[in-house]
């Protein structure tokens, strides 16, 4: 679940340093439940991932840009290492 908080600061990050209208984001990852979860934007329990999907959401539709996460392998992922 820190991964998936790490997302979505990342774009927030993003929303306050430029403006993300009608921009795609691309993040990378090496958590695959994150991946999942970013990709899908469901879960099936309440909880934690629940409410920072939920969040996500609101984000992406209060700043008006589109996610996309993708898989970085652990071993290529020095900055994640770092």
């Amino acid at each position: 679940e820190l991964e998936l908080a790490g997302v979505i600061g990342h774009n927030d990050i993003l929303a306050n340093c430029t403006s993300l209208q009608e921009v795609t984001t691309a993040t990378g990852t090496d958590n695959t439940s994150a991946l999942a979860w970013s990709t899908k934007r469901a879960v099936s329990a309440t909880g934690p991932s629940s409410y920072l999907l939920r969040l996500q959401s609101m984000h992406q539709r209060a700043h008006r840009y589109q996610l996309r996460t993708f898989y970085v392998p652990g071993e290529m992922n020095t900055m994640a290492d770092d």
